[in-house]
């Protein structure tokens, strides 16, 4: 999992992404890896979480909706602003699935 987390209009992209950069007049250029084609997004369609910290996930009980949740490869947080955000990668059913929600600590 990368040390940086990109969500477009609310859906995780990191790792469907191959070129990320600020591009001029408060866009985002975005290039992916499923397409020749680089697109433009809004500065307020995209949030960029930097400076990931990583924790155990053996010794970490990860809850969703009040259910714990198995199987979890990996756990990282990022501070957005005032919020810590959790990204946790999950193997089921053998697919990799990202999750992201809110850490309370």
């Amino acid at each position: 999992m990368p040390n940086t987390f990109i969500i477009i209009k609310g859906q995780p992209k990191a790792l469907q992404i191959e070129r990320f950069q600020m591009g001029n007049n408060g866009v985002y250029d975005v290039k992916f890896k499923s397409s020749p084609r680089t697109y433009h997004y809004r500065y307020s369609d995209v949030v960029w979480l930097k400076d990931a910290v990583w924790h155990d996930h053996l010794h970490c009980k990860v809850y969703i909706g009040g259910r714990e949740q198995h199987n979890v490869e990996d756990i990282r947080s990022f501070q957005h602003g005032d919020k810590r955000i959790g990204v946790l990668h999950s193997a089921m059913d053998m697919c990799k699935t990202t999750f992201m929600a809110a850490f309370k600590w």
